[in-house]
């Protein structure tokens, strides 16, 4: 008597690896219900993605600025949130196109080593022609014989300098010769904007805030709606009201 062929399941998702918010499950494929879309909710479409540094999931002195930053946004925001340590470049683009099935901004953040990493997975991501709105660097650190990923990504790009009065030890430990390299081998000339930030190297939330790339991710995140004009409100509220007296 043959035996019965194994049930193949759905391999996990991404964010369910990696311990994120998990993305809404599908219907079963061979039900008849399958041939309609899975709704989500506007607020958890679309993921905001992190690249921590070097050692940056583990837990030592001078590790886990993205990892703690990444934390305290997931539970101030609650929004979808996908972590990776550095060098995990493959499995990042995997993220971004399982965050593309249901659409909503895709944000991806990269710190220190992670800085090089998130640009080499948006620029892969771009080539497929996956969607990711938003790419934030910060203070990116080229490691030993990395090399960027030719091309630019198809995203808005922030490049964010951490430039401190004084050096800590997280400052220090960035410019190690051999070990890590500052500037980037990155093409920062080309980022969209590059702000410098009085900060040290492992003040992640700093960085965020001052840069304004907290309010980029932010800003992803609002509702598109159609109001009035701020700079110019007067022509706005005409045009409102010659369109209404059409009707």
């Amino acid at each position: 008597m043959p035996k019965p062929k194994p049930v193949q399941r759905e391999r996990p998702s991404v964010f369910d690896r990696v311990g994120a918010l998990p993305l809404p499950a599908r219907p079963d494929e061979t039900s008849i219900f399958s041939r309609w879309a899975v709704e989500v909710p506007e607020d958890q479409r679309g993921a905001d993605i992190f690249i921590g540094g070097f050692l940056d999931d583990k837990e030592t002195d001078f590790s886990g600025a993205l990892r703690q930053y990444k934390d305290a946004y997931t539970r101030e925001t609650g929004r979808r949130v996908a972590y990776f340590p550095n060098a995990r470049t493959g499995e990042v683009v995997d993220a971004i196109r399982a965050a593309n099935r249901f659409g909503g901004p895709v944000n991806v953040v990269g710190h220190s080593y992670g800085g090089p990493d998130a640009f080499n997975a948006a620029v892969r991501a771009g080539r497929e022609g996956l969607r990711v709105d938003n790419l934030v660097t910060l203070d990116p650190v080229t490691a030993f014989r990395a090399a960027p990923e030719r091309g630019r990504p198809a995203a808005f790009w922030m490049n964010v300098d951490a430039t401190p009065s004084s050096r800590d030890g997280s400052d220090w430990l960035a410019w190690v010769p051999f070990f890590a390299g500052i500037p980037s081998r990155l093409p920062t000339d080309r980022a969209d904007r590059r702000p410098a930030v009085s900060a040290h190297h492992k003040d992640v939330d700093t960085l965020m805030v001052w840069s304004g790339a907290r309010e980029v991710l932010d800003a992803s995140r609002r509702p598109k709606t159609d109001i009035l004009s701020d700079e110019q409100p007067i022509k706005a509220w005409m045009k409102t009201r010659t369109v209404r007296a059409r009707r």
